[in-house]
């Protein structure tokens, strides 16, 4: 199955190069968060759960497989001017039974074919995601419950519809909204907006509400503006333990769980003064980075990517020789997967990208002389499909990293290297992942020239 939607993808992307190459597609990230709890798992390996227990005590069913039933809803998509940045929740539907409402992602093209009202049960894993949602600085953080789909159980085909009585259809039509502007946007049904004055720090719960929390940013005269505005660096509290994981060398990639109030502590010595640059990214909550040098002061504290983002300190003079202590950590102390890519100026130059999910594809342009590397949560055992298809003549590769920043193996035993074909054609990968965390993927061009592309990953369902 997955092999049919990478030869439909391919289609669909020539089609894409032909009017929108020149165009970026942003798009916000789906998380795929560490497990908080492990509950038996029942016959076939789902727990056959209502959505009123369900949202009851969400966090029990945390990461675990479920099957649930409810009325399908499609949600309105978020759409934004050309030069404002579109932030949009990683659902795509919801599931309704009486009040209770649970958020959705998957189900690839049954979202457009499935009649609304219809009732439908699913199973998949259940998801938080905390991140922000609208457009440029408008964009508010919302947190949610959502279970990413891995089967439609019925109806089979989803066009057998059984409705629910007209009352309901009348309700679930009352929450369409007309495609919103880069002046407008309508939120999910369950979500409330809270307003504040300034731009929010983000310090979700460790154990999402299943009912968002927003705070909005206030609007701004200039929304082809995308720099957000700058706040406060939110200071952890309560008992955090630092774990030592390594020394870094230059050009290196390397990931870690931070587990509940954990900070990793990363070393590095240089020997004469250097530029650095360290960028970071995570599945979950807000990241912060702290450098320290070697009498202990702190040299620079980084947090100003929102939640979900690529977090940056870029070209950092260091004109001291010695040790430093770079230390990651997230802003309210709850558990993520993370990657950090370490630069000093002797090495190639890698790009940091941000977070692929499922089915969203992103177009990005590489320069000459570097790579871009992308990065996705998922669950061992999870059988996933990469594709990266050029928009010119682009001799395409890619490698696939592990949650610690080592190279994926193949049958052979070798790292896996990706470059089948000849320039201006896709390069493709399905593989079933060896362990649960944060896989990267760097793709860069053969011949060390700049070309523009698009990847995009699926799931097996």
């Amino acid at each position: 199955m997955i092999r049919q939607r990478l030869v439909l993808i391919i289609f669909s992307c020539v089609l894409i190069a032909g009017c929108r190459a020149d165009q970026a597609m942003l798009t916000t990230p789906t998380p795929f968060p560490t497990p908080t709890a492990v509950l038996p798992i029942g016959s076939g390996g789902v727990q056959i759960v209502t959505l009123a227990e369900l949202m009851a005590e969400p966090t029990l069913y945390q990461n675990q497989r479920i099957e649930v039933t409810g009325q399908f809803t499609r949600l309105p998509r978020q759409v934004c001017g050309s030069l404002v940045t579109t932030y949009r929740l990683p659902a795509s539907f919801s599931l309704r039974d009486g009040d209770v409402t649970l958020y959705g992602a998957g189900l690839g093209a049954g979202r457009e074919i499935a009649p609304e009202g219809l009732t439908m049960t699913i199973n998949g894993r259940l998801l938080p995601w905390i991140g922000p949602v609208g457009c440029g600085k408008r964009a508010t953080i919302q947190e949610i419950w959502y279970i990413e789909t891995s089967r439609v159980v019925s109806p089979r085909p989803l066009t057998s519809a059984t409705l629910t009585p007209e009352a309901f259809i009348a309700d679930v039509n009352g929450l369409e909204s007309p495609t919103p502007t880069v002046d407008e946007f309508d939120l999910p049904p369950t979500m409330t907006p809270t307003p504040e004055p300034d731009r929010p720090d983000v310090t979700p719960s460790p154990s999402p509400s299943p009912t968002a929390t927003l705070t909005p940013t206030p609007d701004t005269e200039d929304d082809e503006d995308e720099t957000l505005d700058e706040t406060p660096t939110p200071t952890p509290t309560g008992d955090f333990e630092t774990a030592f994981q390594g020394e870094l060398a230059s050009g290196d990639l390397v990931g870690g769980r931070l587990t509940l109030n954990e900070i990793h502590e990363w070393r590095f010595a240089i020997r004469a003064s250097d530029i650095l640059t360290v960028s970071a990214i995570a599945d979950q909550g807000n990241l912060v980075l702290r450098l320290y040098d070697e009498s202990g002061e702190l040299v620079q504290e980084q947090n100003e990517a929102p939640p979900l983002a690529v977090e940056s300190i870029t070209g950092l003079e260091l004109s001291e020789p010695g040790e430093y202590r770079l230390l990651v950590s997230v802003a309210d102390g709850q558990t993520a997967d993370y990657h950090l890519l370490f630069l000093l100026s002797d090495s190639y130059t890698f790009v940091m990208q941000g977070l692929l999910f499922p089915e969203v594809e992103e177009m990005a342009e590489v320069r000459a002389d570097s790579d871009h590397s992308w990065h996705f949560a998922a669950m061992a055992g999870d059988t996933v499909g990469i594709m990266v298809i050029p928009l010119d003549e682009m001799d395409a590769y890619f490698r696939l990293y592990d949650p610690a920043g080592d190279l994926v193996l193949g049958e052979t035993g070798r790292g896996i290297f990706v470059d089948e074909e000849g320039p201006g054609l896709p390069e493709e990968l399905l593989i079933t992942l060896p362990e649960t965390g944060l896989y990267a993927v760097q793709v860069g061009d053969m011949d060390f020239e700049s070309g523009a592309y698009i990847i995009v990953i699926f799931f097996d369902m």
